[in-house]
């Protein structure tokens, strides 16, 4: 089955056959299988689980006195950990077992890991939400997915989001450049470029190549241009703004208008002061749904912002996801499931590029479980999911359209000026750097062309792209908050409160950024080093790997 090996003849009366979890996401003859961290599995002939050797192997070197004890953390890379590797004989008895057992020895897994490594150290694996408080944050491996430089990167924004606010551990997440389509690799600096500007509005490590030549340019920003000086954001002013907030809501202003363009399906809305609450409401089968219905008047791209959490009173933190919203007109690429929590109000957003234009249109946002939804705040605008980030030094614009989209910076940054774009030069080794790749080149050096900034209420930031400027300076007050808890969400008083006052367009944006800069230097387990947040370092950490 699936590359299994060949078949074998096993004497009669002495053979049991169970099954052995192996990741079929390859197709390498069985030969890739799971550890197994059953914490009753099999022991070896010390007495020792699996779970005791790994923790060893990965934590015995980083103690003092061990061989990589001055390494600031792991990264467990994006592996099998999430996973689920169905029944099988785990304990080797000879029965079958749901992977229960399993389950259970990963999170002992990770807390003995986290208790090895210490509070301060660093540990990134995949994003998994029942381990929040041993994971620092996640190995994205792509921006968007493993193989999505771009497409699909409102995931990344939501979840480095929620995470931050519910994780009680400093953040750290790993992004990179890799599996570029033919045409996505036209877009090399580029692609590099719209991943440094989300690291440093999101507070995530940028990939960084080392090379010279068309490399040389992929890091440029991260060193302001030919100044090639490290930290020169200095610290995060504050959350990231979202752009398209400026512009007016299209489901209507304050929450009396905002109902009239949504339809409840087997829930129904409920004011509760200044909130409103979706309730489960009729026949408990398929999803908890909120119609949204507004105009488009041309073709355009669109995002929905809901300031929104999930309301079941249950001590444990519970996670649910909003399911792939459909949409009833034509559009270039599509809106993605998001994730809502019980412990904490987070934006969420769903972006849709190139929608067709139409009246009434519809979106639909479909809730997993039956549990409350409550919300702050519901608003669609057309316009980009744009993200705009102020710094002690400078600020960060980030596109993620298909087409060019033209700022106001004076209104985003009311307190700002004497905008001038990073200067960049000719790249070391120019003489050899593809031809394909050489409209790249003058990209980088028409954006990063040392130039005041004379019209900052029109400053055009390309199509998947980003921008980065200095500004004059001004002084953080303080130390970004990464890590809030939200009180319980208040009870239920009467389905005929009192309307409240109109709701604002905008929602909560990211926590401040926290960007550094890593190298990758292989898909297995990779060391990094910590980081300072709020600034950039300047040169690749070392970095060690272990197969």
């Amino acid at each position: 089955y699936n590359g299994s090996p060949a078949s074998r003849n096993f004497q009669a009366g002495n053979t049991h056959v169970a099954s052995m979890p192996w990741d079929t996401r390859t197709k390498l003859d069985g030969r890739n299988w799971f550890i197994n961290y059953a914490t009753d599995c099999p022991r070896d002939k010390n007495g020792r689980t699996a779970t005791d050797i790994m923790v060893e192997a990965i934590v015995g070197p980083l103690r003092e006195g061990g061989g990589l004890e001055n390494l600031g953390g792991i990264d467990l890379a994006s592996g099998p950990l999430s996973r689920d590797i169905g029944i099988a004989d785990y304990d080797g008895d000879g029965t079958e077992e749901s992977s229960d057992i399993y389950w259970a020895g990963v999170a002992d897994f990770y807390r003995r890991l986290r208790e090895g490594l210490g509070p301060k150290r660093i540990l990134t694996a995949n994003m998994d939400w029942d381990y929040l408080h041993y994971i620092n944050g996640a190995n994205q491996e792509g921006l968007a997915r493993p193989s999505d430089p771009w497409n699909e990167v409102s995931r990344t924004v939501n979840e480095m989001i929620i995470w931050k606010r519910l994780s009680p551990l400093p953040f750290a997440t790993i992004a990179f450049v890799q599996y570029l389509t033919r045409e996505e690799d036209l877009l090399y600096v580029q692609m590099h470029r719209l991943l440094n500007g989300y690291s440093a509005c999101l507070g995530m490590a940028a990939d960084m190549k080392n090379g010279d030549g068309l490399d040389e340019l992929t890091r440029l920003e991260l060193f302001q241009g030919v100044e090639n000086k490290p930290h020169w954001l200095g610290k995060s002013l504050g959350e990231p703004k979202r752009p398209a907030s400026l512009t007016p809501n299209l489901l209507g202003d304050g929450w009396d208008e905002i109902i009239q363009n949504m339809v409840p399906n087997r829930g129904k809305l409920v004011k509760e002061g200044d909130e409103l609450v979706l309730k489960q409401d009729g026949r408990l089968v398929g999803f908890m749904t909120l119609n949204l219905y507004f105009d488009l008047k041309e073709k355009t791209d669109f995002v929905v912002y809901l300031d929104v959490m999930s309301s079941d009173n249950k001590e444990e933190l519970v996670t649910r996801e909003i399911m792939d919203p459909s949409v009833s007109v034509k559009y270039d690429t599509g809106p993605i499931r998001g994730r809502i929590s019980n412990k904490e109000f987070a934006p969420v957003s769903f972006y849709v590029r190139g929608a067709q234009p139409g009246e009434r249109v519809e979106f639909d946002l479909r809730f997993q479980d039956w549990d409350d939804v409550r919300f702050r705040s519901i608003a669609v605008h057309a316009a980009p999911d744009t993200l705009a980030c102020e710094f002690e030094n400078g600020v960060v614009l980030v596109n993620p359209s298909l087409n060019s989209e033209t700022l106001d910076l004076t209104t985003i940054f009311p307190d700002r000026s004497g905008y001038t774009h990073l200067k960049a030069e000719e790249p070391v080794g120019m003489e050899n750097i593809n031809d394909k790749y050489l409209p790249q080149v003058k990209q980088a050096l028409s954006i990063n062309n040392g130039k005041d900034v004379n019209n900052p209420n029109k400053l055009e930031v390309l199509e998947r792209n980003a921008v980065f400027l200095t500004a004059n300076r001004v002084t953080a007050t303080g130390q970004p908050v990464t890590t809030t808890t939200a009180p319980p969400p208040p009870p239920a008083t009467t389905t005929t409160a009192p309307p409240p006052p109109p709701a604002t367009t905008t929602t909560a944006p990211p926590p401040p950024a926290t960007t550094t800069t890593t190298s990758k230097t292989s898909s297995d387990m990779t060391f990094i080093i910590p980081f300072i947040p709020g600034q950039l370092v300047s040169t690749p950490p070392a970095t060690t790997t272990t197969k």
